[in-house]
């Protein structure tokens, strides 16, 4: 998610450059391209939807509260993630400080925290399995009999 959005953030940059500096013979955008919004939008989103149900097919596998906080905190991160992307996406004419704080300000901190969370289940993932692991080497208990 975080590549797909600075590829659109650098295209929007540079269409503001070549905005600043009309008159110039040459223009960046014609090696750069930022393509259209709508496709980029549809791709992200359909990206989303995809992690979403991946999100929800795990849901059941998370048993403790930790887990099911951290899985909580990714869904709705790629809920608010979509929004703000969208809301970039939709400002095409949007200064170059007014589009560089909806990545910082809102996108970035949200992907941070999927970061975390996910760093967070993977942690706990490590450990069920270096446990069962364990488990598994143990000699069998004794039984009376």
């Amino acid at each position: 998610m975080g590549d797909h959005a600075r590829r659109a953030h650098l295209a929007h940059a540079i269409h503001d450059l070549e905005i600043s500096r009309a008159g110039d013979s040459g223009t960046c955008s014609a090696c750069h391209f930022n393509g259209s919004a709508d496709e980029d939008q549809r791709a992200f989103e359909t990206a989303g939807r995809k992690l979403q149900q991946r999100i929800a097919a795990v849901g059941p596998l998370i048993t403790d509260s930790a887990g099911r906080k951290a899985l909580d905190a990714i869904d709705n991160g790629v809920s608010q993630w979509i929004y703000w992307y969208r809301s970039y996406l939709s400002k095409p004419d949007a200064s170059f400080n007014d589009m560089h704080d909806i990545i910082t300000e809102k996108m970035l901190p949200i992907l941070a925290e999927i970061d975390r969370s996910t760093m967070l289940l993977s942690a706990q993932q490590r450990a069920f399995f270096e446990e069962s692991n364990t488990s598994a080497r143990l000699p069998p208990a004794a039984t009376c009999g």
